[in-house]
């Protein structure tokens, strides 16, 4: 059966499991271009042939998330830029963007991004005279590869 539906921008979910199931309700998702690049192949007449390229190359994945009132998330994902800067070397880790439909179910669709490290934090806007009383943060992340597959049978819940 073939779904006519729309997707949906607002309910995506950041689970890293390797990071006690850290957990991020997103505001903005990006699923990262993919480029297989092209080659050229010369002969010997005036045409160049242009073929596929040999390889894939990946755009960082970029999220932006909610706030947790404690700072929780944001402190968990500093902390892990942290350490990555102390020790010199990334600690990988596979993060899985999940689906969710209007109530909360889990859809199926899960972008696996695997080998990922944090880049970037964006700076935390506390503004007592905003009419948005929601915080985000933008966090980057570097990966080396992203797989999806459609796992319908979960019926997760989430908060």
């Amino acid at each position: 059966m073939v779904n006519h539906n729309n997707l949906s921008s607002g309910n995506w979910y950041v689970v890293i499991p390797d990071f006690d199931d850290l957990t991020l309700k997103l505001t903005k998702f990006q699923i990262p271009e993919v480029n297989a690049g092209q080659t050229s192949i010369g002969n010997r007449t005036e045409f160049v042939l242009q073929t596929s390229g040999d390889h894939i190359q990946f755009e960082n994945l970029s999220i932006q998330f909610l706030v947790d009132e404690d700072l929780g998330n944001y402190i968990r994902l500093y902390q892990w830029m942290r350490h990555n800067a102390h020790v010199g070397i990334e600690q990988p880790a596979s993060i899985f963007c999940h689906f969710l439909s209007n109530d909360k179910k889990f859809q199926g669709i899960e972008f696996e991004f695997i080998e990922a490290f944090p880049l970037t934090l964006s700076s935390l806007e506390l503004d007592a005279d905003a009419n948005d009383t929601q915080v985000t943060c933008t966090a980057t992340f570097a990966y080396t590869v992203f797989d999806i597959t459609n796992k319908s049978d979960r019926d997760a819940l989430y908060p």
